[in-house]
């Protein structure tokens, strides 16, 4: 991914750390406002999951270049995806998820601070994870696109001429341990 390693660890860190915090209000948000149907979805804590996974994996690459990087190419789009989705969810618990009662034959709708709150911190949490997996997958793509692997090999084809005559192609018989100069 990157020559050293360096940024793969911290983007790593950085996305577990974001991760366990995301799950955390996720699972607070849960408990505590179980009336929302928004906060039933339960985003924060399967994206904070997936999230945590790729900073592990960005973790692990980073330790040794070059060893998961096509699974991390993998988690690195799927975590975007979902931390849009999840980003998404929060974003519409903010502007339509409310306590409502029926009172006397009313319908009173009110307003939760502290749920708006969770959909807030998981909303800017989820804008983060966007980030962060988008530059590990760029990152991994640029790691995978350039050739700079730790380790190279060539790949040596031998070349056989082929004869063509009356329409029929034919080849001549490989001949091993022969060099042609």
């Amino acid at each position: 991914m990157v020559n050293d390693g360096r940024v793969g660890k911290r983007l790593g860190v950085a996305l577990i750390a974001l991760g366990v915090v995301s799950m955390a209000f996720g699972i607070a948000g849960a408990a505590a406002f179980n009336w929302s149907n928004w906060h039933r979805i339960c985003a924060p804590i399967w994206n904070g999951a997936l999230v945590s996974f790729t900073g592990g994996l960005n973790l692990a690459n980073g330790n040794q270049p070059g060893m998961m990087t096509t699974g991390l190419l993998m988690f690195s789009f799927a975590s975007s995806c979902s931390s849009i989705s999840q980003s998404c969810i929060s974003g519409l618990g903010i502007a339509v998820d409310r306590p409502c009662n029926m009172t006397g034959g009313q319908h009173d709708c009110g307003f939760d601070a502290g749920c708006v709150a969770i959909h807030g911190v998981t909303l800017a949490f989820g804008v983060a994870e966007i980030v962060l997996c988008i530059i590990s997958f760029v990152l991994v793509c640029k790691g995978l696109c350039s050739g700079s692997s730790q380790s190279s090999s060539t790949i040596v084809l031998p070349h056989e001429p082929e004869k063509i005559s009356a329409g029929k192609t034919t080849k001549p018989p490989m001949q091993y341990g022969t060099t042609q100069g």
